[in-house]
C-alpha cells in the first residue's frame, strides 16, 4: 500500500517560523491537530513543530515557534509505501511527516493515521 492510498491531512495548516509559540498552540486546538507546518517569510517549509515541541515552552508570548521547529523537514511522497514511512518515524523518533508531490506541499500523515489504516485494512478482512 501507498501512502496515495490513504486518507491524508490535505488541510496543512502552517506557521511562521518568527510568529510566537502562543500563536502555535492556538491553530493546534483550533484545528485539533498535533503538528504545524513551519515556513519562512516567503512561505516556503522550513520544518514542523508538534504539540510535543510545546511541552519544552515555559514562555508561550515571548518565545518564537522557530526556537522550537524540528528541522530539517522529513519528506515523504504520494509512492512512498506505508511500510517506508512507518520505518522512517520508527528511525527518526516521530509522528508526524510532510507529503510533497515535487516541491509542493500535498498533505501531512501521522502515526495515528498509519494505525487507522491498518485497523482498517485488517477490519476489512
Amino acid at each position: 500500500m501507498l501512502v496515495k492510498d490513504m486518507k491524508l491531512h490535505l488541510a496543512v495548516h502552517y506557521v511562521n517560523g518568527s510568529d510566537n509559540t502562543q500563536t502555535a498552540r492556538a491553530l493546534m486546538r483550533k484545528h485539533r491537530i498535533g503538528a504545524l507546518l513551519v515556513v519562512d517569510s516567503e512561505k516556503s517549509p522550513t520544518g514542523i513543530i508538534t504539540s510535543h515541541d510545546l511541552l519544552e515552552v515555559d514562555d508561550f508570548v515571548g518565545t518564537t515557534v522557530g526556537l522550537h521547529t524540528s528541522s530539517p523537514l522529513i519528506t515523504v511522497t504520494p509512492d512512498d509505501s506505508i511500510r517506508r514511512v512507518s520505518d522512517l518515524m520508527m528511525k527518526q523518533h516521530c509522528h508526524h511527516l510532510v507529503v510533497v508531490s515535487g516541491l509542493e506541499v500535498t498533505g501531512m500523515i501521522s502515526s495515528l493515521d498509519i494505525v487507522n489504516f491498518y485497523l482498517q485494512a485488517y477490519n476489512s478482512d
